[in-house]
């Protein structure tokens, strides 16, 4: 029995040379067995290898892709900040070109309105014109009592027909004077009311005219008949200065200050402000250029007071 450490060669052959070839047959064969298990080794890594190659591949390729859009993206962010800096300042354009044509729009519609406005105020002008033109000439062109109700229920209407009334009978009789209306006349007329304002009763206006159509012609022109609402004015009375005074007024002056001065005779004959005041206002409308109007206006209201 052979020791535990020993080996035991009883099994080989004999013969030298027989143990020298077994020897390198099983050299030879372990040989082959590692060869083979290396080489199949080598062709699992190799697999592996060609594998994560092709996994580095595509790698890559998704980096090149996303650095390509990366750059793309880069380039398409400056893009749309220049469109968008290129906007803004269109934009600024676009609104300074707005805030200039919506300047030359109320510009343009300003002067409409000044232009409208100038037109409204030649054409109130060339007829309150005309309507005192109507009133002067109204003795010599005979006008019928339906001028009263064009003028409308006011004082200056019963001047207009106490005119009338006085134009037919001078067609008549030839016999009307030349100048047929006064300062007073002007004072208590030219700032006229109606009926209604007076007295609230349109009755009074019926009654009133009835008056004046019952009543004699012949003193109608005389100046005799008197109305409570145009006082005791003569129109047979002369004073050349009190038409003087307005016509010079009505061409000196510009239409508001003249609707202004008529206001403020309106008031004095409504009893609304004092003799003092009026003159006051009177003054204030005239100013220092015309200074000369208002001195004759101050003897006028004198005159009338």
């Amino acid at each position: 029995m052979s020791n535990a450490g020993t080996t035991d060669l009883s099994w080989l052959p004999s013969d030298a040379d027989e143990q020298l070839a077994l020897g390198f047959k099983i050299v030879t064969n372990a040989y082959k067995t590692r060869v083979t298990s290396q080489e199949a080794e080598i062709r699992s890594l190799k697999g592996q290898l060609t594998e994560k190659l092709e996994q580095l591949s595509s790698i890559q390729k998704k980096y090149s892709n996303l650095e390509v859009q990366l750059i793309e993206s880069t380039q398409r962010g400056n893009q749309l900040a220049d469109e968008n800096k290129q906007l803004i300042t269109t934009i600024k354009k676009l609104n300074r070109d707005i805030d200039r044509l919506e300047n030359l729009k109320k510009a343009v519609l300003n002067s409409i309105q000044e232009e409208h406005e100038v037109e409204d105020a030649h054409k109130k002008w060339d007829d309150f014109h005309c309507f005192n033109e109507h009133i002067f000439g109204a003795a010599h062109e005979g006008l019928s009592f339906s001028w009263l109700f064009l003028c409308g229920s006011s004082e200056l209407s019963i001047f207009a027909l106490r005119l009338s009334l006085a134009g037919m009978h001078s067609h008549h009789t030839h016999s009307f004077p030349s100048q047929y209306y006064s300062a007073d006349d002007m004072l208590q007329t030219t700032a006229p009311r109606t009926m209604l304002e007076i007295n609230g009763n349109e009755d009074s206006c019926q009654t009133l005219i009835n008056k004046i159509v019952n009543s004699d012609t012949h003193n109608i022109i005389n100046g005799s008949f008197n109305s409570p609402y145009l006082g005791n004015a003569s129109l047979g009375e002369k004073n050349t200065d009190g038409k003087a005074f307005f016509r010079n007024a009505r061409s000196r002056l510009t239409y508001e200050q003249f609707n202004q001065f008529l206001s403020n005779i309106k008031k004095l004959n409504n009893h609304q402000q004092k003799r003092e005041e009026t003159l006051k206002k009177a003054q204030i409308i005239f100013g220092e250029a015309n200074a000369d109007l208002y001195e004759e206006f101050k003897v006028l209201i004198s005159k009338h007071s």
